[in-house]
């Protein structure tokens, strides 16, 4: 499967060429090309041999914390030397929101306010004749589709089947339906992953018996939405195949053209386990786009508002810092497959967390040097949280999300890290990455004057290890038997 990938677009430009798209419906060449695409269905598949998914990190981490004991006074500093590292494509510029209190949330948010629709669109989505209400993380959704799209539960797969399948979602009006789906992510500020379990979220609401007609549904509509994906089967079920930005861990796939990995998806949140399939060796001619998982913005879903109170100590001073916490972005989280550490360390928090949060923790640090103001940073995120690994806590290896960490009870050396790295950068100003070693993650931060103590020097410049999970270790200390280990820079 050969393909050209264009660069990401933003909802706002998706739903204005959605609308040129229902303009242009009845354009004969794009006719034929949509008809051409379909007859390859009864013809165009192969059989493969699918991967064994990605082991994730092999390396076992610290089964209890590490604790510095202070007596013993600051050991000799050591400069960590970094393992090679491939070349690396320029970061994105980030996003900056603004800090502001806001008011408590509504427990539940009903249908939001959407972006108003063109009198084309509006008029066209009014003569839809069905209507489908869902919940989608808390949200309310009412969205109207064309009955022409409706088929019978798929039992069994047949190839010519799938083809008329594809044609007669084609020659309905599909495209009003992506319209209100697209605008609902938009408003909703989902990512391509959100994106997918939206469409998904409907396909369960019309086919709520049928895995396999549900396949059917997401793949038309991801790939009219300009997402690369084709379908697999093995004995009488189908499997939706994408190619990802990222490397996710634990997926069977299937290698492509150009190196390209197409996982296999469930997006009903099971890892399908196979070893040989038929694929469809074809994928739609305006889909470009593979899935991105990183996360800009924190999803805006509805909310349902718990508050924990995270206590530690430093210098001899007790804090208290409440933190307002959205259980249904839990939800949307724990979806996520496992991925490199990146994704988890560029993701922000969402508003209500943070206005919670870093108003208090920039009082709290607003007269301390940029040294004293990481090192009350470092001692929060050691001590306000309990050590326990992935696998006593879920009973798998996973990474957590900046604001994960700060809703769940214990965290691991990898979740302090993000959340660390996240708020030296939002508190502080200033710059961090993350570094992995065989068996740990910690954090190095880049100051803007000498600090003295275990460091990297990474594109010319110094940074200061910040061990999240050395308990009471300062920053300049890494835990003692990574001093003379190779570690992996992370950035996002």
């Amino acid at each position: 499967m050969v393909v050209s990938l264009s660069p990401a677009q933003t909802w706002q430009e998706k739903l204005e060429m959605m609308e040129k798209r229902v303009k242009n419906k009845l354009d004969e060449q794009r006719l034929r090309v949509e008809r051409q695409y379909a007859e390859q269905m009864r013809r165009v598949w192969m059989e493969a041999s699918l991967l064994e998914g990605m082991a994730p990190p092999p390396e076992p981490k610290p089964v209890d914390p590490s604790f510095f004991d202070p007596a013993k006074g600051m050991p000799a500093q050591a400069e960590i030397i970094l393992a090679p590292v491939p070349d690396e494509k320029p970061l994105p510029p980030r996003e900056e929101e603004p800090v502001e209190v806001a008011p408590d949330p509504a427990p539940r948010a009903k249908a939001p306010n959407l972006r108003p629709a063109s009198s084309d669109m509006a008029d066209g989505i009014a003569r839809l004749d069905k209507k489908l209400s869902a919940n989608f993380f808390g949200r309310d959704l009412i969205l109207r589709y064309d009955s022409r799209a409706l088929f019978e539960p798929m039992d069994y797969v047949n190839e010519n089947h799938i083809a008329d399948l594809w044609l007669k979602m084609d020659q309905s009006s599909h495209e009003m339906l992506l319209y209100q789906l697209q605008r609902y992510a938009e408003h909703m500020q989902l990512n391509d992953w959100g994106y997918c379990q939206l469409v998904n979220r409907a396909a369960k609401h019309i086919y709520p018996h049928s895995k396999n007609s549900r396949v059917i549904f997401n793949w038309f509509h991801l790939s009219k939405s300009g997402y690369i994906a084709t379908v697999a089967y093995s004995r009488d079920r189908l499997y939706l195949m994408m190619p990802s930005e990222h490397v996710l861990y634990g997926k069977t796939y299937l290698k492509g053209e150009n190196g390209l990995k197409y996982y296999v998806f469930d997006l009903d949140g099971t890892d399908p386990d196979l070893a040989r399939v038929r694929v469809y060796d074809n994928k739609y001619p305006e889909a470009s786009r593979k899935l991105d998982f990183a996360i800009s913005r924190a999803p805006a879903l509805a909310e349902r508002i718990e508050t924990r109170n995270l206590k530690f100590s430093y210098k001899g001073n007790d804090y208290s810092f409440p933190v307002k916490i959205n259980k249904y972005l839990m939800g949307f989280y724990s979806s996520y497959p496992f991925m490199d550490l990146n994704v988890y360390m560029g993701a922000p928090l969402s508003q209500a967390a943070r206005n919670s949060l870093i108003p208090s923790l920039r009082a709290a640090t607003k007269n301390m040097s940029e040294q004293e103001a990481a090192n009350f940073l470092l001692r929060f995120v050691q001590t306000a949280f309990e050590y326990k690994t992935d696998r006593e806590q879920f009973g798998k290896e996973r990474y957590l999300f900046a604001e994960e960490t700060l809703f769940y009870r214990y965290s691991d050396c990898e979740d302090r890290s993000v959340l660390f790295a996240y708020l030296v950068r939002e508190v502080i100003g200033l710059e961090a990455i993350g570094l992995v070693f065989p068996g740990h993650a910690a954090t190095a931060v880049s100051f803007g004057e000498d600090v003295k103590g275990d460091h990297i020097r990474y594109r010319g410049k110094k940074y200061i290890i910040c061990d999240p999970t050395y308990i009471n270790a300062e920053l300049g200390m890494v835990l003692p038997a990574y001093k003379n280990k190779e570690a992996k820079v992370v950035r996002f």
